[in-house]
């Protein structure tokens, strides 16, 4: 993702100030992708810069522009579907971030789903993933990349993030240390049922804590399965990896559930797991809601 100010780029396309009276106006772009729906009108442009012009002149929120067929789509929606589309590029009008949000739930209201730069208080700049259609918007999502090991020279070998994504851990730390956090699990499994738990209070300490967790204040439809097979909480309970194991059970509960997570005793939980539709302790799981069965699509997400 990258932004694209109209205000420093018209030197470069002076051709275009004739026709176009430029505001400074920042934009979101994403290749390959082209919108899809009811556009407001289509004509012909030769780039994706002169379709962003255009599209800041006439009342559009968005914008998909074809290069083979220098097509430039226009759109009242701020954020229609999307499809995958070669040669396409999709544009969308943001308000201007600055500062940059120090998490989701500071983007503008009419923001869309998608991978934002965020600079938390006191903390390293991150590219996160911002759900701007669940519950309100505004959640931050960056848990795909927890660790499944520690050590760091490991962690490359075998979970290496996106140039630009930090591990999901000390990202998540410097987030819920700015103020008070709420934490939704989203989860669906593989007939497409769905089901979430949302919790009030979430903090997670740094690595020196070894990400001690403090959680509670359960609500939803998925059951509470951030607890022990004994019903115990998992508040005060460190992070675990294959080669760092924090948990109380005899057993490294990160081998026998095939991931990283905050086991205590082997928790009920295990949405970092291994990605399976089979019924295993390994599996990607929620057991209060599907038991052990692998799940399709699970999401964490945090916002105050």
């Amino acid at each position: 993702m990258f932004y694209l100010k109209t205000a420093s780029v018209c030197i470069f396309f002076t051709q275009f100030t004739a026709s176009f009276s430029l505001k400074s106006q920042m934009f979101h772009k994403e290749t390959e992708t082209r919108l899809v729906g009811a556009s407001m009108k289509t004509i012909t442009v030769s780039s994706g810069i002169e379709c962003a012009m255009i599209c800041t002149n006439d009342n559009c929120c968005s914008s998909t522009h074809d290069t083979n067929l220098e097509q430039c789509s226009l759109f009242l929606e701020c954020c229609p579907d999307k499809e995958f589309s070669k040669g396409s590029q999709t544009i969308k009008k943001i308000s201007g971030l600055n500062p940059p949000p120090k998490d989701c739930s500071e983007l503008p209201a009419e923001s869309c789903s998608g991978v934002y730069v965020m600079q938390p208080e006191n903390g390293p700049s991150m590219t996160v993933f911002c759900e701007m259609g669940i519950d309100n918007g505004g959640w931050t999502d960056d848990y795909p990349y927890f660790r499944r090991v520690w050590n760091a020279e490991l962690f490359k070998t075998i979970h290496l993030p996106p140039k630009g994504r930090g591990r999901g851990n000390d990202n998540l730390h410097f987030i819920l240390r700015q103020r008070s956090y709420q934490v939704r699990f989203d989860l669906e499994d593989f007939t497409g049922d769905t089901a979430y738990a949302v919790y009030s209070t979430m903090y997670v300490g740094d690595e020196s804590d070894n990400y001690k967790l403090n959680l509670k204040g359960y609500y939803g439809t998925a059951g509470n399965s951030m607890v022990t097979a004994g019903k115990i909480s998992l508040t005060g309970t460190m992070f675990s990896t294959r080669d760092r194991d924090n948990d109380l059970n005899e057993r490294s509960c990160a081998i026998i559930k095939g991931g990283g997570w905050w086991y205590r005793s082997c928790s009920l939980a295990n949405i970092n797991g291994l990605y399976s539709e089979k019924d295993s302790n390994r599996a990607v799981h929620w057991k209060l809601w599907r038991g052990n069965t692998g799940l399709k699509k699970t999401m964490m997400m945090i916002k105050p």
